[in-house]
């Protein structure tokens, strides 16, 4: 996707209108336009970048400190919020429908029938074995 296609392009560059909470010059975050609950934040980098492994480390790090922030004022507004789910879904497969990287912040309270987080885990493999091959394999490749 191209960022003159991609509809948070569009918002950024003001070519769409949205409901702007946040900017600054490495991120802008908006409410969402099919929201979990009142109050759902969408936080996105500024400069197009379709997966989240493609941003910098200092991208990324901002993004979160911006969540972070955004969520702690929204527990301090009049906006129902006992707690959160903060996500990014990175690639279709995983649930991400346009392709710019942005995390959400989903204000949660009891009672509001959304099913968090992943409900349908598979125990197979949770196999202590298993996790320790999986483990040394991501050890042996990861940079700081």
């Amino acid at each position: 996707m191209s960022a003159s296609s991609c509809i948070f392009c569009q918002i950024i560059s003001e070519k769409v209108p949205a409901h702007p909470v946040y900017r600054d010059e490495r991120c802008s975050a908006f409410m969402e336009f099919h929201p979990v609950n009142p109050g759902h934040v969408l936080i996105v980098p500024n400069r197009h970048i379709e997966r989240f492994y493609e941003s910098e480390k200092s991208v990324a790090g901002h993004l979160m400190g911006v969540a972070r922030d955004i969520y702690q004022t929204i527990r301090e507004t009049s906006v129902r919020c006992d707690g959160a789910n903060i996500f990014l879904s990175d690639g279709a497969e995983a649930g991400q429908d346009v392709e710019h990287t942005r995390l959400h912040i989903a204000p949660r309270f009891a009672g509001d029938n959304h099913k968090p987080g992943f409900l349908h885990s598979d125990p197979a493999s949770a196999v202590p074995a298993k996790l320790e091959r999986i483990a040394e394999t991501i050890r042996s490749k990861i940079s700081n």
